[in-house]
């Protein structure tokens, strides 16, 4: 059976980009003996509804840029919810493991490799998404900030005026993500909090965060 890895967190935290860096690792360092597979549990969301945002939108839902996504995403979040709601969380769980099952059948996910799952959404029902990756394997949660000067007074004299940087994250982008991302966060095995790279060479680069993550998984799996 392959390794899971369950990615989580807001729309445009990095998820994605996460997957990718993490790929590379395993890629570079083949002496680990592992194979990267990235899923998605929107993949089979997006072929159904593909025709749907076609004729309303003019979006391709498969192959939509991040910006298209914006546009549809209320689409998206609409007709996942309902097969979830239906299921009780596992219609999606559901898709995904059949991928898994017909790719290990096939001999392209062998025991030794790692299959992740670019994006772990939610945890509403008992057998909903957080609960089944948590049961196969490893859930990661990740935040992205900003770095922002906000002015701030010192003491009680108004003069003595100043800048303190603090850290900026993105609002949930609907209800959906508000409510469940908390859980999801909690629920995490790894936490991550990294910046929008490119503002702050300082905090590191995202190669630096994903050998961080692979050296702590290869020693949670021995």
């Amino acid at each position: 059976m392959p390794n899971f890895i369950g990615v989580s967190g807001l729309a445009g935290a990095g998820k994605d980009l996460f997957c990718s860096e993490v790929k590379n690792f395993y890629s570079k360092n083949k002496n680990l003996g592992r194979q990267v597979h990235v899923l998605s549990l929107a993949k089979k969301l997006k072929e159904d509804v593909r025709q749907s945002c076609l004729d309303i939108y003019e979006i391709d839902s498969v192959s939509a840029s991040r910006e298209e996504k914006n546009k549809i995403r209320d689409l998206l979040v609409f007709y996942g919810d309902v097969m979830r709601q239906k299921s009780k969380g596992s219609h999606w769980v559901k898709k995904l493991n059949k991928e898994v099952s017909l790719m290990e059948k096939k001999g392209e996910i062998k025991d030794n490799d790692i299959v992740m799952v670019s994006d772990i959404r939610y945890s509403e029902f008992p057998k909903d998404e957080v609960q089944w990756i948590k049961q196969e394997g490893t859930l990661v949660h990740i935040s992205k900030y900003v770095l922002l000067d906000n002015p701030f007074s010192s003491g009680y004299e108004l003069a003595k005026q100043g800048y303190e940087t603090v850290k900026h994250y993105d609002a949930p982008p609907n209800k959906k993500e508000r409510f469940n991302d908390p859980r999801v966060k909690e629920a995490a095995d790894y936490l991550i909090d990294w910046p929008k790279f490119g503002d702050d060479s300082e905090q590191g680069t995202v190669q630096d965060y994903a050998k961080n993550f692979c050296d702590w998984f290869e020693k949670r799996i021995e």
